[in-house]
C-alpha cells in the first residue's frame, strides 16, 4: 500500500563526524585519489579513520562499517540506524516518512528491492556486509530516481594488502545465529575478495485484526475477527566474490558475482470468527497453515573504467540480477461451528524478477572548477506472477483446480534513458543542473487468458542543485527535480489473488505514472568533529496510485489500485553530530512532517491528513582502548495510507564491544529492549472499518566474535 510521508522530526546520532562540503567517494572503503577539482571543491585524501558522514551537493554518504548493528543484524537493522531512514519489522522502508523510496545496490537496481522481495531481503541480508549507505533525497539527473528518493547500500569490498581474512560468529536467543567469512588477496594488480554468510533468524510473529464490513451495493454487513501468533524462522545463506584486476594505471576491470538462498517454514494457526450484523456467531474455525517459502537470488556485474591524465573517466558496466520467489502451502480449515467436514486448500504461487542492465558513465573536468557528466542506461525488468489454488478432498486426498484463481502475469518494462549533467563554481556559488531523458515500454501478458496490454511514455526530467558556500564551515543548499514515478509490476497484473475467504487483491493494467514534483533547502554547519544542518522539503504528486476497494460478491472484498487523486507532504528536518571530549560521541536527527492524500472511494472522495514526526538518537562511549558501549534509539510517528493511518514504532537498541587482542574482538548486544515494535493499522472506508495489530520482532539479544587472519596487526 503506497503510504506518503507526515512531517517528521528525527534525531540522529551516527557516530560523530565532520560534516565535509567536498565531494569523496560514494564507497567509503575505496581509496580516495588526488583528481582535478569540480565544482565541490578540492578532492582530498583522508589518512586513518573513515569519516562518518560525507556530505555531497546532492546526497549524504553514511559509514556503517563499523555499526555495532552490523555486527550480528540485518540490513534493515544497520537502515534503521541511518538518520531519517526507517524500515519497519514487516520490512517497509520510508525516508522522511516518505514510503516512496527506491533502494539500490551498489549504484545499481536489482531484482532482488524490487516489489515483495525488497522486504525479505532487507530482513535477510546480514549488516555486516555493508559499507556505507548512501541518502540521495532528491536525485540529480544521473539516478532513475522513479519519482522517489534512493537509498544506496554500498557494499564492502576489501581491497587490504597481502592476504586477509575476518571469521565473526554470534548467537543470540530463540536459537538464532550467524557467521560471516570474508577475505581478500591483493597482489598488487589482482585483487581478489570473497565472503560466505550465514543466518538462522527468528522473529515472533503476532496478529489480530478486527473488522467491520458492509456491501451497500446489497445491503449486507458483517463483522471477522481474526488472531495468530507464530515464531517465524528464515534461514539464509549467501555467496559472493569479485575481482579486481589493473590493465594498467589507466583502466581497470571488474567482476562481482554473488548468490544466496532463503528459506522459510513456519506452521501457523489462525483463528478466525465471523459474526452477522446482529454480532450473532455464524463461523468459528481454525486455518492451519503450512508449507515451505523461499527465495533466491543471483547476481552478476562486470564493469571497466579508464581514467585520463586530465582527468577524465569512463565507466561501462553490464549487469544481471534474478530473484526467484516461491510459495508453496497448505491450508486446513477445522470447523467448530458450523459442524462440517475440513475444507483443505492448496496454494501456490512463485514470483520470478530479472534486471538486466547496461550503462555507461563519462566526466570530463575543465579548468579547476567545472565538470561535465553525461552517460546512458538500457534496462530490461521482466517480471512472471504464477499463481494456483486447488481445493483438496480431505477422503480422497484428490485436488481440483479453482480455474478463477490459478493463472500467469507476464510484465516486461524497457527502459533507454540518457542524462546530462553539468557542474561548476562562481565565486561562492556551486551549481549543478541536468537533466534525463526516458523512455519507458511496457508490455503486460495475460498468459491464462492471451491478452495482452501495452504502453510507453516519454519523459524530460529537470534537476537543480545549488550551494552557496560561505565559508569553509557553512553553506546554503538549494534543490529541485521533477520525475515520473512508474507503476510497480504486480500493481498491474490484473489476476484475482486470494489473500483469505472475505478478501481478494488484484492490480489494474492500465495504470498510469504518477508525476513527482520535489523542492528543499536547507543550511549545513561543520567545524572539526562538530555538524549540524536544516532542511526544509516540499513534496507533491499527482495522478497519485492509490489503493480502492470494493464487494465482488455479498462478504468479499477486492482491493485494487487506482490512479486517483494528489497527495502531498513537507517538512523540517535537521541533523547535529559531533564529539563530547575524547570519549562521547553523539548524533540526533529529527523530522516534523505533515502529508495529506487523496483518494477514491465506493461513491466518495477519502482525505486524509496528519502531522507527524521522527527522532533518532546515537550516543558512542570509549571507556578505554579496549571497551566501548553504543546506544541507539528511534522513534516513527503516525503515517497516512490511502484507507486511513498506520501507527509508528520506538526501539532502543544497546551494545558493547571490548577488544580482547589486536585480532579478536567480542561484541554483546540487545535490540528492541522495550519490545516497542508493534503495529497498529486502522482503515475507515465506505465498504470496511477496521482495526489491526501486528508485531513482527521483539526483544533480539546477541553475543559473539570477530577475528582477523593474516595482513598487519
Amino acid at each position: 500500500m503506497q503510504r506518503l510521508p507526515l512531517i517528521f522530526l528525527s534525531l540522529n546520532l551516527c557516530a560523530g563526524a565532520p560534516a565535509l562540503a567536498q565531494e569523496t567517494p560514494t564507497n567509503p572503503d575505496a581509496t580516495p585519489e588526488k583528481k582535478p577539482a569540480t565544482n565541490n571543491a578540492t578532492v582530498i585524501t583522508v589518512a586513518g579513520k573513515k569519516p562518518d558522514v560525507v556530505r555531497k551537493i546532492d546526497s549524504r554518504v553514511y559509514n556503517t562499517g563499523d555499526s555495532p548493528a552490523a555486527q550480528s543484524g540485518t540490513a534493515a537493522d544497520v537502515l534503521n540506524t541511518v538518520p531519517s531512514v526507517n524500515v519497519t519489522p514487516d520490512g517497509d522502508v520510508s525516508l522522511r516518512g516518505n514510503g516512496n523510496v527506491q533502494v539500490y545496490i551498489n549504484g545499481k537496481p536489482s531484482a532482488m528491492m524490487q516489489g515483495d522481495n525488497r522486504a525479505a531481503t532487507l530482513q535477510s541480508m546480514a549488516g555486516s556486509d555493508i559499507a556505507s549507505v548512501e541518502v540521495i533525497t532528491n536525485p540529480s539527473a544521473r539516478y532513475d530516481s522513479n519519482g522517489g528518493p534512493i537509498i544506496n547500500i554500498v557494499l564492502k569490498s576489501d581491497r587490504k594488502p597481502g592476504a586477509n581474512a575476518t571469521l565473526a560468529v554470534n548467537l543470540g536467543n530463540d536459537d538464532r545465529r550467524n557467521a560471516r567469512l570474508s577475505g581478500n588477496y591483493n597482489s598488487g594488480k589482482l585483487n581478489l575478495n570473497g565472503r560466505i554468510i550465514l543466518r538462522d533468524d527468528v522473529r515472533q510473529t503476532i496478529r489480530h485484526d478486527d473488522r467491520t464490513w458492509r456491501n451497500l451495493a446489497r445491503g449486507t454487513a458483517g463483522r471477522n475477527v481474526t488472531s495468530s501468533a507464530y515464531p517465524a524462522s528464515r534461514q539464509t545463506a549467501k555467496l559472493g566474490g569479485g575481482l579486481e584486476y589493473s590493465l594498467s594505471d589507466e583502466d581497470t576491470l571488474s567482476l562481482d558475482l554473488s548468490a544466496s538462498r532463503r528459506d522459510s517454514d513456519n506452521p501457523t494457526e489462525e483463528f478466525r470468527q465471523d459474526y452477522n450484523i446482529s454480532n450473532v456467531l455464524l463461523r468459528d474455525y481454525v486455518r492451519q497453515k503450512e508449507g515451505p517459502n523461499s527465495q533466491d537470488d543471483a547476481d552478476a556485474e562486470f564493469a571497466y573504467s579508464h581514467r585520463a591524465e586530465n582527468g577524465s573517466e569512463a565507466k561501462l558496466n553490464a549487469s544481471r540480477s534474478v530473484t526467484i520467489n516461491g510459495n508453496d502451502r497448505t491450508i486446513r480449515s477445522v470447523y467448530t461451528l458450523p459442524v462440517r467436514d475440513d475444507l483443505i486448500e492448496h496454494f501456490l504461487s512463485k514470483t520470478v524478477t530479472a534486471t538486466d542492465r547496461l550503462s555507461g558513465d563519462y566526466s570530463h573536468p575543465f579548468r579547476e572548477d567545472q565538470e561535465l557528466d553525461l552517460g546512458f542506461d538500457w534496462r530490461t525488468d521482466n517480471n512472471r506472477f504464477d499463481n494456483l489454488k486447488g481445493d483438496i478432498d480431505p477422503v480422497t486426498g484428490a485436488e481440483t483446480i479453482e480455474t478463477g484463481l490459478t493463472n500467469r502475469f507476464i510484465v516486461t518494462q524497457r527502459i533507454y534513458a540518457a542524462y546530462l549533467t553539468w557542474q561548476g563554481r562562481f565565486g561562492k556559488w556551486q551549481l549543478q543542473p541536468g537533466a534525463r531523458l526516458e523512455g519507458v515500454m511496457t508490455r503486460g501478458s495475460q498468459i491464462t487468458s492471451a491478452q495482452q496490454t501495452r504502453s510507453q511514455f516519454a519523459n524530460l526530467t529537470p534537476t537543480l542543485h545549488l550551494a552557496y558556500v560561505l565559508s569553509d564551515d557553512n553553506r546554503w543548499k538549494l534543490s529541485y527535480t521533477r520525475s515520473l514515478q512508474r507503476p510497480d509490476a504486480r500493481d498491474l497484473n490484473p489476476f484475482l489473488s486470494y489473500s483469505d475467504p472475505q478478501n481478494q487483491r488484484s492490480g489494474n493494467p492500465y495504470l498510469k505514472p504518477q508525476m513527482v514534483s520535489a523542492l528543499e533547502g536547507g543550511y549545513e554547519h561543520s567545524h572539526g568533529d562538530n555538524s549540524w544542518s536544516a532542511t526544509a522539503y516540499y513534496r507533491e504528486s499527482r495522478n497519485t496510485i492509490t489503493d480502492y476497494s470494493y464487494f465482488l460478491s455479498a462478504d468479499v472484498l477486492l482491493t485494487t489500485k487506482r490512479n486517483v487523486g494528489n497527495g502531498r507532504s513537507g517538512g523540517f528536518e535537521t541533523q547535529t553530530s559531533g564529539k563530547w571530549g575524547e570519549k562521547w560521541k553523539y548524533s540526533l536527527s529529527g523530522n516534523l512532517f505533515y502529508a495529506e492524500l487523496q483518494a477514491a472511494d465506493i461513491g466518495n472522495t477519502l482525505r486524509h491528513s496528519a502531522v507527524s514526526g521522527t527522532a533518532q538518537v546515537s550516543l558512542d562511549y570509549k571507556a578505554n582502548d579496549r571497551d566501548s558501549l553504543h546506544l541507539d534509539g528511534n522513534y516513527t510517528g503516525d503515517t497516512i495510507t490511502a484507507q486511513g493511518t498506520r501507527s509508528g514504532l520506538n526501539a532502543l537498541n544497546l551494545s558493547w564491544k571490548r577488544k580482547i587482542t589486536p585480532r579478536l574482538n567480542l561484541s554483546i548486544s540487545a535490540s528492541d529492549i522495550y519490545n516497542g515494535g508493534q503495529v497498529r493499522i486502522v482503515t475507515n472506508t465506505a465498504s470496511v472499518s477496521s482495526v489491526s495489530y501486528a508485531r513482527n520482532g521483539g526483544r533480539v539479544f546477541f553475543a559473539g566474535f570477530s577475528y582477523r587472519f593474516g595482513g598487519a596487526h
